[in-house]
Formats: C-alpha cells, structure tokens, sequence
C-alpha cells in the first residue's frame, strides 16, 4: 500500500521540480547562445524529455535482452542504479552554471 503512495508523492515532486527548473534553463540556453542562433538554442532544452524517453527505451530493450525473463526480477533495477550517472552528470553541470555575459557584469553598486 505504501508503494503506490510514494510513487505517486515522488512524482508531485518530480513535476514541481521539473517546472521549477524549466523556464530557467530555457532562459539560460537562449542567453549563452549566439545573437543569430538564441531561438534555436532556447528549443534545445525542449529535446531533453524526447532524448530521455528514447534512452529509457532502449536501456530497458537492452535489459531485457540480457536478462530474459529474469527483468523482472533484477533486470528492472540495472537501468534505475545507471541513472545515477545521469543525476551526477546534471548536478556537475548545474552546479557551474554561471551567469550570462550580458547579464554577469550589469550588477551596480548599492548606496549613493
């Protein structure tokens, strides 16, 4: 019974923290992008959730080729343990993220 729940409060989670991240990195995608390109670098983060399920695919694919009728004992978590990768990959890149150029030196003094 508990399964069924977190399931479903992680994915609340999941989509709160999706939202929360999506018009930034929009944002930042068109900010760091050449002057002549800034709408087609603002539509690369849209690939990310195309690009992710295509990969889930085919890992789960690939699992279960090799682990036959066993994926559903073991197989299923192989894919979920490498996400880890991904979830390091995305908290390097996150956290050195810098401020856009146009944006990095605007900042001005405070007082008179």
């Amino acid at each position: 019974m508990l399964a069924p729940i977190l399931l479903v409060l992680l994915r609340i989670l999941q989509g709160i923290g999706v939202g929360g991240e999506w018009g930034g990195s929009v944002l930042l995608a068109m900010e760091w992008g050449a002057k002549s390109r800034r709408g087609l670098m603002a539509s690369m983060p849209q690939l990310g959730v195309p690009i992710g399920l295509l990969l889930s695919t085919g890992v789960f694919k690939l699992m279960s080729a090799i682990s036959g009728t066993e994926l559903e004992s073991w197989g299923w978590r192989v894919p979920f343990l490498l996400s880890i990768v991904l979830v390091g990959i995305g908290l390097y890149v996150r956290l050195r993220v810098l401020e856009s150029p146009e944006f990095a030196g605007c900042a001005r003094p405070t007082g008179s």
